[in-house]
């Protein structure tokens, strides 16, 4: 199984550390924010007065080359949780417990019940004012993460999802 490794242990980090080590008190454990950390990273280097501009750019190059390093890392953590879900729902299904086998069905009913009952209830229903933001963040949640993630499940994610996908495949069979 993969751990996933904290960033200042990663390459992007070891860059960062050695580049700019002002950033790994303003950033701290946090994952990297593309843009955000490679401005931090840009200032902290075009302002280092001790590098000379062959040495800026090759820390430029290599830190772009780790960060993409890195964002393909994220994304086949992502693909292989994603294959232990379905892993784990294809061992279920060759269960002989009639629950264990249709326990996602039974899971993906109820929100589905619960979600739409919800809905029209706060489509139709009188909520009180001191409830409306209550109201509304349940139904945020409900169609941003419960509702999406079932669809997901069943049906698979955006197709821009799939071609993110297909492009991490390939270049990981390169490598």
């Amino acid at each position: 199984m993969n751990t996933k490794k904290k960033f200042w242990n990663t390459k992007v980090g070891q860059v960062l550390k050695k580049a700019a080590p002002a950033a790994v008190d303003i950033i701290g454990d946090m994952v990297p924010g593309g843009e955000i950390l490679k401005t931090i990273f840009d200032n902290e280097v075009e302002q280092s007065e001790t590098l000379a501009d062959v040495e800026k750019e090759k820390l430029k190059a290599e830190f772009e080359n780790a960060l993409r390093e890195y964002e393909l890392y994220e994304r086949k953590m992502l693909l292989d949780d994603t294959a232990n879900a379905r892993a784990m729902q294809i061992e279920a299904l060759r269960q002989n417990d009639k629950f264990s086998k249709r326990f996602i069905y039974f899971f993906a009913s109820f929100w589905a019940v619960f979600s739409s009952i919800y809905i029209l209830f706060i489509t139709f229903g009188n909520v009180p004012d001191d409830n409306q933001r209550f109201a509304d963040t349940i139904l945020g949640f409900l169609l941003g993460t419960i509702i999406s993630a079932v669809v997901q499940f069943f049906f698979g994610s955006s197709s821009g999802s799939k071609l993110k996908d297909g492009e991490l495949l390939d270049s990981i069979r390169k490598k």
